[in-house]
């Protein structure tokens, strides 16, 4: 059994005022009281906001409409617990949302600037793809893709961590969902991807009348015997440069 005892530098300082933060859409937003020390040693984005002459800094609230509430709840967890609430029953099923709960998570910790939550998030990311269903690794599909491309800037190492997740461990097409509602920036990063760690780039030839659509059989014929005259005359060559290194 672990021990609860830690080391008195890992104290949570949870001295002084809170502040409100109110998340969501109108009209019914969520509503959040955080300690605001706390809030602004992780965020520099608070730490501005409530340090400066921002009218959040009069007001002791701020207001976020854009991002989701459960977002912002996965965040403070992190923030006073370093835990991750996302994983349900329902794993790799068509009710599990994990994925794009740690898509807001991380769109939320790019807008705060709190580089360490967005780190704990892709491992989160990472952690989730390494199991396998069915032969398949569960890796993240339309929805949080488009999430985390539509709230992010090129350099994001989220995007570069989607992009890497199905060059690894992408099998078929199908883990990505509806593929015409991925986002144009997403499927060129990964056509670049997957070009960049071709071996041998070359090293397979190709025929051009294999493309052909007129029915030219006599060609056809013609061109199987040439191949196949080019693949005798390879073994052959074959055969003398073994011969010649035996002995």
């Amino acid at each position: 059994m672990g021990t609860a005892r830690v080391s008195k530098d890992n104290i949570l300082d949870l001295s002084g005022r809170c502040v409100e933060v109110i998340v969501g859409p109108d009209p019914n937003p969520t509503l959040f009281s955080v300690h605001e020390e706390l809030i602004c040693k992780a965020s520099p984005f608070f730490k501005k906001a409530l340090g400066g002459e921002w009218t959040e800094a009069k007001s002791r609230s701020v207001r976020f409409k854009d991002h989701d509430a459960s977002g912002f709840h996965i965040y403070l967890n992190w923030l006073y617990c370093h835990t991750l609430p996302v994983r349900g029953k329902d794993q790799g099923g068509p009710g599990d949302t994990e994925y794009m709960e740690l898509a807001k998570a991380y769109v939320l910790g790019d807008f705060l600037q709190h580089t360490s939550f967005k780190d704990a998030v892709l491992d989160a990311m990472g952690e989730k793809s390494r199991v396998s269903i069915k032969g398949r690794y569960n890796l993240p599909s339309g929805p949080a893709i488009r999430t985390i491309y539509g709230n992010s800037l090129e350099s994001c190492k989220g995007r570069k961590l989607l992009v890497d997740l199905y060059v690894t461990r992408g099998v078929h097409v199908n883990q990505l969902g509806e593929t015409d509602e991925l986002p144009y920036e997403f499927l060129f990063d990964l056509s670049t991807a997957l070009l960049a760690r071709r071996t041998f780039p070359g090293s397979v030839e190709l025929e051009s009348d294999q493309y052909h659509e007129s029915d030219d059989s006599w060609k056809q014929i013609l061109s199987s015997a040439a191949r196949s005259s080019r693949d005798l005359r390879r073994s052959n060559n074959a055969d003398v440069w073994g011969t010649r290194f035996d002995a």
